[in-house]
C-alpha cells in the first residue's frame, strides 16, 4: 500500500451525511465502514 511506504502514523476522518435520520442508525454503519477500512491496510 503506497502510504505505508510514507514511515508516517496517518489517519482519515470519513463522514456520511445521514440526516435527517434515526439516531440509532449511523453507529452499525460506521462500525462497518471502519470494519472494511482496517481489513484493507496495515
Amino acid at each position: 500500500m503506497a502510504a505505508q511506504t510514507l514511515g508516517v502514523e496517518l489517519f482519515a476522518i470519513v463522514e456520511q451525511d445521514m440526516s435527517p435520520c434515526e439516531p440509532e442508525r449511523p453507529l452499525p454503519i460506521a462500525v462497518r465502514t471502519r470494519t472494511f477500512l482496517r481489513s484493507c491496510g496495515a
